[in-house]
């Protein structure tokens, strides 16, 4: 027993009897606690393995969400392009009309104000003849 133990070698009387009597039993807890400890790593490298998957899950997520978002943003901005190009030939459109209205009121403009000649002159020859006839006699 002395070879086995080399520790009892060097303790001399009731210590060295006491280390030997007690090292089966502490042996034995040790190897109790060594087995529930494998036990707890076992349940960590599980918990650890879902945790790996789950993190790979959100990154091939995000890795999607990302992709979607650029694929929407891209076709955003073409849609916007096309929007400011139809906005630039609408408001071309709406500049030459414009230009037309103006011209129109323009035209009327001066059609009003032969109309409202005319009608001055023809109150004028009305005048005349009016005068004319309180003139006459009757």
């Amino acid at each position: 027993m002395r070879e086995r133990f080399p520790l009892i070698n060097l303790v001399e009387g009731r210590l060295g009897t006491m280390v030997a009597e007690n090292l089966e039993p502490r042996v034995a807890a040790v190897e109790v606690k060594l087995g529930e400890l494998t036990e707890e790593v076992k349940e960590v490298k599980l918990i650890a393995t879902g945790a790996r998957d789950e993190a790979k899950l959100a990154r091939q997520e995000i890795k999607d969400f990302r992709q979607a978002t650029t694929t929407t943003l891209n076709a955003m901005q073409e849609n916007i392009s096309e929007l400011h190009g139809r906005m630039g030939s609408l408001e071309g459109r709406v500049g030459s009309l414009e230009t037309k209205v103006d011209q129109g009121f323009m035209t009327m403009r001066a059609k009003f104000d032969q109309l409202a000649a005319g009608q001055a002159e023809l109150g004028g020859l009305l005048n005349v003849l009016i005068n004319q006839g309180k003139k006459q006699p009757e």
